[in-house]
């Protein structure tokens, strides 16, 4: 969702933990990278 705003990942991830983020807390680093990359 804040990847528009050209944020990393990491910081996404702690913007929205009520939204996708708090899938990929689950997953490992790289995972949840590529989810959001995707």
């Amino acid at each position: 969702m804040v990847r528009g705003d050209g944020s990393p990942p990491q910081v996404s991830v702690v913007r929205a933990p009520a939204s996708s983020g708090c899938r990929a807390h689950l997953l490992p680093p790289r995972s949840w990278t590529v989810t959001y990359a995707s």
